[in-house]
């Protein structure tokens, strides 16, 4: 230090030295390890973060020439000087939030230099020859007033993320798809009119952010669009003649026998029909005009038996009306029902009008805005009744409901979507009679329609095909294995044969379906012909609205008994107890679903289900999963409390969390138990945190019985979360892992065949070699469909000691580029989702399929290295160059990620 200037000696006094080890972002205190420094072995600084510290004198920190990691945030620096060219060692600089306003053209000779953060600053423009930092992967220099990037921005093939975001940027460098590597892009808030074509070849883009721009298409329509098929429709649209598709749905929802249909008649125009008869699917009317716009109304019917499908079919970019009998004064349950559906499917942003029918039967109904308003987007409220033709807002005058949907279209996000010209020629032929009466259309009559309009290009007809999909003008699985079989198909086609099938009769009480059953529901129908049933079969299963009990004999779990078997309760009391507190809504159908995606676990040796319910077995434990509508909740009751009783519990926790995919209000609870009997429930989220806090024992207060006062009781927090179990005697975690290293060399050594196989079927060579090895390895899924609907083998693998306790779990991943997206997705999946048993120590393994193996590598660490502890462990690698060790601690969380090298040497 005494080499160091007063001025840097003084700033570093002021600092903390830590280790450099430490010297990591994503502390849990703060998210850097502000002011603090770390030195090499000789005693020269390499890291320094400084945070919100005025004044500072940047110029002398040039001198610190082994400078690897520099962060000065929020420090009010006003200019970068040039001798930041000094740094040649420097890895990662962060400016954050200054007031920089321009980058000297010396920036460019970092030549080591890796991730680079600039937001939040004032810089307007971009050296031309930025392009030389050829080693940096990942760029963020969003919130700031940059207008154009310099071409040589291209020349950045080693970018990995790009954050533009909050920018003036109006047109992109026209060889801006040179960044071939590019796995996120961010542009949103900027004034973008335009993509340049040369876009279409960053094929590993997989994150495209584009919102709040210029472009002459509105974003929103094109969400969960792979990125890809978005910049084919900007720059189709950008370079041919387009026009507004200005169309969007009016979804009729409602209970049965509310009028939903009479209400459709008069707005059609159509008389007051007293026999008219109950919708029996959807009713779908396309092409309707109102003003300048075309309107496709369709009428949902209102059993019960049908709520389940209707998330299939609502979309967004649609109006919905929302039909409730005047007759039913307390209703709250079905209101608050069907106005979270729409919600949840709809999105927040499409209009909502009710409409209270049949107003003349009860005139002093008034429905409770104010109780619904500030949750859901409701724009009307219109008191009706379909039979007098008399529709009117509380006490005003009539009104005339062609006005009030081409008032309510103006709320609709995106009716400017625009499409070019010869796509639009496209659909129009698909919505004539003559097509629409096929209801399907094979690929090949697809495509030749797509060159008559010259539209040639097999990616462009596929990106139509997406946009067609996306917006209802069609139905498509162009890529599912098990769907594509029929390739596109009129929607009526396909909504109504769902509906025939749930809605029948003729699939009695115990919901099953076979081939037989479905041959009699479409015998009458000649739309529907013996090659449909085995996709329609398979259509209910994609769906998850069944699954698949023998050869051609599906179970709808939506068509079993309400009637709750008899069985002893006993049975299930002296074990693990869990509860799922639904705190605004609960749908009925979570139990359908949890019914099919548990399938396998079904216990044979009990009454096994009815619509409310379900038994589950795994080797000795049991349990019964009771959804409760009048409490608004679901119990999860176990057998025991031994180890097979903790992966009963995880997988049925799991599947319900996947199932409620942060949709719903929902507190998860535990069970609190004397002998059989429980006392309370309490947070499991709060039990969580005491362990983490250092507590071992929860109190609570219960009533004496023989004094009758309430008085405490102490619970060990590990006995009722897990048992009195000991996990982690005779358990051999380095063994496991010399033994994955293992597996996954051999397995390397076909590494020609395996770099073209799936991550599935990769897991499971992992896992038979696992088991040839002597242990106790199976995949998570049971062998059948998991709460994702993902197949066998496509799931973790699930590591269990000779005493069948879980003891940790291997997750899989396949990488050809360092996608952060995937990587986190897989990540959380495995530490938050998967581990409920909070095993000392999980694995990651990353399937490499990249050329550059070493560059993956080095970028999947700088990934973590932002969140936690990170550490490289080459004491374990037999092979250094194909098979590497990466040590994770964050949050308490031990990973250890090893990746192979799957890359063929020819290929």
């Amino acid at each position: 230090m005494n080499g160091y200037s007063p001025y840097i000696r003084k700033l570093l006094s002021s600092c903390s030295l830590i280790d450099d080890s430490d010297f990591v972002e994503g502390s849990e205190e703060l998210n850097y390890m502000w002011d603090s420094y770390s030195t090499d072995e000789n005693n020269e600084v390499t890291h320094l973060s400084i945070y919100g510290m005025q004044n500072i004198d940047i110029n002398q920190l040039m001198s610190l020439k082994s400078l690897k990691y520099l962060i000065l945030s929020s420090c009010n620096i006003q200019q970068l000087p040039k001798d930041i060219s000094n740094l040649k060692e420097l890895y990662k600089l962060d400016l954050s939030n200054n007031n920089i306003q321009q980058l000297p053209e010396e920036i460019s000779e970092l030549e080591y230099l890796s991730e680079l953060i600039l937001s939040g600053n004032r810089i307007s423009s971009i050296p031309e020859n930025f392009g030389n930092l050829d080693e940096l992967v990942w760029c963020y220099l969003n919130n700031n007033d940059i207008k154009k990037l310099p071409e040589s921005f291209s020349n950045l093939q080693s970018l990995d993320i790009l954050e533009l975001s909050d920018n003036k940027i109006t047109t992109l460098p026209d060889n801006f798809g040179n960044l071939r590597s590019l796995v996120e892009l961010f542009i949103n808030n900027n004034q973008l009119q335009s993509l340049p074509r040369s876009m279409l070849a960053m094929k590993n883009l997989d994150n495209l952010q584009l919102y709040n721009n210029k472009l002459p298409i509105n974003i929103d329509e094109l969400k969960g669009m792979y990125a890809f098929d978005i910049i084919n429709i900007i720059v189709n649209v950008d370079s041919l003649n387009t026009t507004s598709l200005n169309e969007f749905k009016l979804l009729v929802v409602g209970d049965e026998r509310v009028g939903k249909t009479s209400i459709i008649n008069r707005i059609l125009g159509n008389n007051f029909d007293l026999n008219s008869k109950s919708t029996q699917g959807v009713e779908i009317s396309n092409g309707l005009v109102f003003g300048d716009f075309k309107v496709n109304l369709w009428d949902f019917a209102g059993q019960e038996i049908t709520h389940q499908t209707h998330q299939f079919f609502l979309s967004k970019r649609s109006l919905y009306f929302l039909v409730i009998d005047a007759q039913t004064e307390d209703d709250s349950y079905s209101i608050y029902n069907w106005l979270s559906t729409i919600k949840s499917y709809g999105g927040d942003d499409s209009p909502i009008i009710v409409i209270i029918n049949k107003i003349d039967l009860n005139e002093g109904y008034t429905f409770d805005y104010d109780l619904y308003s500030q949750q859901f987007n409701i724009k009307n409220v219109i008191y009706s009744s379909a039979k007098d033709n008399k529709f009117h807002i509380s006490k005003g005058k009539n009104i005339v409901f062609s006005n009030l949907i081409i008032e309510q279209a103006k709320n609709i996000k995106g009716l400017d979507f625009k499409i070019p010209l010869s796509w639009m020629k496209v659909k129009k032929h698909l919505e004539n009679k003559s097509y629409i009466e096929k209801d399907i259309i094979e690929l090949n009559e697809f495509e030749g329609l797509c060159n008559k309009y010259k539209i040639n290009s097999l990616s462009d007809q596929k990106t139509l095909l997406a946009l067609f999909n996306q917006i209802g003008t069609v139905v498509a699985y162009v890529d599912d294995e098990r769907l594509n079989i029929i390739q596109i198909i009129n929607p009526s086609w396909l909504t109504n044969a769902v509906y025939k099938i749930i809605r029948s009769n003729k699939i009695k009480n115990d919901g099953l379906l076979d081939y037989n059953v479905i041959q009699d529901i479409f015998l009458c129908d000649d739309l529907y012909r013996e090659r449909h049933f085995r996709w329609l079969m398979d259509l209910l299963i994609q769906f998850g609205l069944a699954f698949e009990i023998k050869s051609k004999t599906l179970l709808i779990p939506a068509k079993l008994s309400k009637t709750q078997p008899n069985f002893c309760m006993n049975d299930y009391n002296h074990g693990f107890g869990y509860r799922f507190n639904y705190n605004s809504f609960l749908k009925g159908n979570i139990l359908s679903q949890l019914i099919v995606n548990l399938n396998k676990m079904i216990n044979v040796d009990s009454p096994r289900y009815w619509k409310k319910g379900v038994f589950l077995k795994f080797k000795r434990s049991k349990a019964v999963v009771i959804l409760d509508e009048i409490q608004n909740v679901i119990d999860i009751h176990i057998s025991g409390n031994c180890p097979d009783s903790i992966e009963l519990r995880s997988y049925i926790v799991s599947a319900i969390r996947n199932i409620n995919d942060d949709r719903y209000d929902v507190d998860e609870m535990v069970a609190i138990k004397d002998n059989q009997k429980t006392l309370e429930y309490e947070s499991y989220d709060y039990l969580i945190e005491l362990i983490h806090n250092g507590y071992e024992e929860h109190i609570i207060k219960v009533r004496d019985n023989v004094t009758k006062k309430h008085i405490p009781k102490k619970i060990n927090i590990n006995n009722l979360l897990y048992g009195a179990l000991n996990y982690e005697a005779g358990f051999d975690y380095n063994k496991l892992t010399s033994n994955i290293e293992s597996s996954l060399l051999l397995i390397s050594e076909s590494r020609n065949i395996v770099f073209h196989e799936k991550e599935d079927l990769i897991n499971t060579r992992l896992r038979d070699a696992l088991i040839g090895r002597g242990y106790f390895a199976a995949d998570q899924s049971l062998g059948g469909e998991s709460g994702s609907q993902k197949s066998e083998g496509e799931r973790d693998i699930v590591i269990r000691c000779q005493g069948g306790q879980s003891k940790t779990i291997i997750e899989g991943i396949c990488l050809s580029v360092c996608s952060k997206t995937k990587i986190d997705e897989h990540y959380t999946k495995l530490v938050n989702n998967y581990d409920t048993s909070w095993h000392k120590k999980n694995y990651l393994i990353i399937y490499s399929k990249s050329k550059k193996f070493e560059s993956l590598c080095s970028n999947y660490q700088k990934l973590f290295s932002r969140k936690g502890r990170t550490m490289w462990n080459e004491d374990i690698s037999i092979d250094n160059r194909n098979i590497k060790f990466l040590e994770t601690s964050i949050d308490n969380k031990d990973v250890v990620h090893i990746f192979i090298n799957f890359f063929p040497s020819k290929i």
